[in-house]
């Protein structure tokens, strides 16, 4: 009899617990799902990726490469032996 108590417990625990957790995380998605979509935010975004690019600008200018230079990857200078 204690033991079906006990599971009775664990199951009422388990149940609460979940519900409460995905509330939670209802609340945490949405929150930040509300900080990105700020203003302030986007524009930070937007200006990250402009200097990220401008960066890659400076790198290609300074290394001779172009934009439609190919770019190796190590996979493609893996060997398989024979």
């Amino acid at each position: 009899m204690k033991t079906v108590w006990i599971a009775a417990g664990f199951a009422a625990g388990y149940v609460l617990g979940t519900k409460a957790g995905r509330e939670r995380y209802e609340q945490i998605a949405q929150a930040a799902q509300d900080l990105a979509n700020k203003p302030a935010v986007v524009d930070a975004q937007a200006k990250v990726k402009q200097l990220a690019e401008r960066g890659r600008e400076a790198v290609m200018a300074k290394v001779g490469g172009d934009d439609s230079a190919h770019v190796v990857t190590s996979r493609e200078h893996a060997t398989v032996a024979p």
